[in-house]
């Protein structure tokens, strides 16, 4: 379960941007694992599609408490219709610092 679906702490070592069409409340299996009854943490599917638009929809799993808090509001009021969601990061560990920033769509 889970298998092939990226991570939050995978993707934001690298800057990127999306925009996100559609998210849910999920619990998310620990990395590694298959099992259904494995140890699950609270998280968020976000449901993305590259800005370029080269790629096909995809989804990201959050389950950084720090990056769900930021984004609750920009998704619990639906501000993310016709919006990016850009992302980079700074430092490792319990030092890494996420930075996201929320634009309307050119």
């Amino acid at each position: 379960m889970g298998a092939g679906i990226p991570r939050w702490s995978q993707i934001v070592r690298t800057p990127g941007a999306v925009e996100v069409y559609w998210h849910q409340p999920r619990e998310v299996p620990a990395l590694g694992t298959q099992e259904p009854t494995a140890l699950r943490r609270p998280g968020t599917r976000l449901f993305v599609r590259s800005l370029e638009g080269t790629e096909p929809f995809t989804t990201i799993d959050i389950t950084s408490t720090a990056t769900r808090a930021m984004l609750e509001g920009f998704l619990a009021t639906g501000v993310h219709v016709r919006h990016s969601l850009s992302w980079r990061s700074h430092g490792y560990g319990p030092r890494r610092r996420d930075t996201l920033t929320i634009r309307p769509l050119k």
